[in-house]
């Protein structure tokens, strides 16, 4: 691919950002940021000097990459809202304090219904001190309580036009406490929230009219769905994965955390899982929100739902069976739907030898893109080369697994990606997953051997890791006993 031979070491100087042993981080040939559409609401405090001339620093940087950056007033509660009309980023400046606020639970609350969860929400905030010892549920309960998708949080003099150190947090939970000058923070910020907040969604869901590949009778007598229900509760009984983030427990006021459920009208979690069935030619997954631990198998409560085709760049296309009952109407599955059959796709493409590079995958992956057809996951009847896919935010302790049993894949290839930490449900995430692929020992021996004999785990920077196998009993056990899992390393 043109471009891609250059020294990933030299300096690279694009815009206002000068990044130093990396690869441009909105490479266009990898990814491209959504337009940015942003909106800085009015708060119920005073906005410091120091809160201002950061954002337009860090709005300069990233208009310089970023196509088409709007400043754009907020619809108000009751107006018909069209998502591609409207802001996407609520820019807010906090209160200079790491205490609970409700300022953008009461901006957020007074959108329309429709508009709210489309919305990400970053928070800058200048305080005197960033504690030491900060951690993992420091950093989440500051989302919490300030209802954030991403903070960064500025050590220094509110009155002032300079800072030395700098926290910032994503929703998938990564953080990380830097130091440096105000210059080289401010091109750090700038390029995490290119990552975080300018990644498109390829949540998009279609659900099919017409004759369906299966029949509501078969679905009701595949073993898939009794079979993630038992995972689950497994996983769950071990601590592995949790069913939902207890609110209350993070933001410590129940009020707080009842308010933030109802504006995002759905529970949280941080994890996903979801099956291929080779009979029916299909991938089940978890809906998304929570009930992830505690998940019902039953077809009639359609709390699994069935996908057919992965939409490149967009989404998917929920399958109704034939003959489904008129009242069943099937959960939004997790919003990692795209990327997991994007994976299974890969995989089969491997396996029947169509692609041998993630060089080859782009090229494809971009022409689909164009085209805009929709892309069978699996045939039925079909040997899938793996049959189970598990989302989680651990990550594998180095040496801590039978390496007979499982292969540890540690991020992915560094020519096309740096260690950069990419939102659920994004392009750029699933993207790193497929180069991770590639550097699976397993994977690219398909070819040869049809379907991987073990375990992959591959870890996703900053993030956490998808582990991928062909049973799903064994593979519950792998994560249970056979491996120590960690919080992700935070980059």
């Amino acid at each position: 691919m043109a471009g891609l031979e250059t020294d990933a070491r030299a300096r690279l100087t694009l815009g206002d950002l000068q990044l130093v042993d990396a690869r441009p981080f909105w490479s266009s040939e990898v990814w491209q940021p959504k337009v940015v559409r942003y909106a800085l609401p009015d708060m119920p405090h005073e906005v410091s000097p120091l809160q201002r001339t950061v954002w337009e620093k860090l709005r300069t940087r990233i208009a310089s990459v970023v196509p088409g950056m709007t400043e754009m007033a907020l619809p108000s509660r009751g107006e018909q809202v069209s998502l591609e009309d409207w802001p996407n980023i609520l820019v807010t400046f906090q209160d200079g304090t790491l205490n609970p606020s409700y300022a953008n639970l009461d901006v957020v609350d007074a959108l329309p219904s429709n508009y709210r969860s489309a919305l990400k929400v970053l928070g800058i905030n200048v305080v005197p001190h960033i504690p030491d010892g900060w951690d993992f549920h420091q950093s989440r309960r500051q989302l919490g309580i300030k209802q954030m998708h991403n903070a960064l949080v500025l050590e220094g003099d509110p009155e002032g036009s300079s800072f030395g150190r700098m926290l910032r947090v994503s929703l998938a939970g990564n953080w990380k406490i830097e130091e440096g000058t105000t210059e080289q923070l401010l091109d750090r910020a700038a390029r995490w929230l290119v990552n975080t907040m300018a990644a498109p969604e390829i949540t998009g869901r279609t659900d099919y009219q017409g004759q369906s590949l299966f029949t509501f009778d078969e679905l009701i007598t595949s073993v898939i769905p009794l079979l993630m229900a038992q995972s689950a509760k497994r996983l769950g009984d071990n601590q592995v994965i949790e069913n939902e983030i207890d609110l209350p427990a993070v933001t410590r006021d129940e009020r707080m955390a009842l308010l933030i459920l109802k504006v995002i009208n759905k529970g949280v979690s941080e994890s996903m899982q979801a099956a291929f069935d080779q009979n029916l030619g299909i991938m089940i997954v978890t809906p998304t929100g929570a009930e992830k631990v505690n998940i019902d198998p039953d077809p009639m409560k359609a709390k699994l739902t069935p996908i057919s085709h992965m939409i490149p760049g967009k989404g998917f296309i929920v399958m109704r069976p034939d003959g489904a009952p008129d009242n069943i109407a099937y959960a939004n599955p997790s919003v990692e739907t795209n990327e997991t059959a994007l994976g299974m796709i890969v995989a089969r493409m491997i396996k029947d030898g169509q692609l041998t590079s993630f060089a080859d995958f782009l090229a494809w992956y971009n022409d689909a893109k164009t085209q805009g057809r929709p892309v069978e996951i699996i045939r039925r009847g079909e040997m899938a080369p793996y049959k189970y896919h598990q989302h989680l935010h651990r990550q594998v302790v180095p040496d801590s697994f039978d390496p007979s049993l499982v292969e540890v894949v540690d991020g992915p290839d560094r020519r096309y990606f740096s260690k950069d930490d990419f939102p659920c449900g994004s392009e750029p995430a699933a993207l790193a997953f497929i180069s991770s692929l590639f550097q699976s020992r397993q994977i690219m021996a398909l070819p040869r051997i049809g379907k991987i004999p073990g375990y992959v785990a591959l870890h996703m920077d900053g993030h956490g890791m998808i582990i991928i196998g062909n049973d799903r009993e064994e593979m519950d056990e792998v994560l249970i006993h056979g491996l120590k899992l960690r919080e992700p390393i935070r980059v």
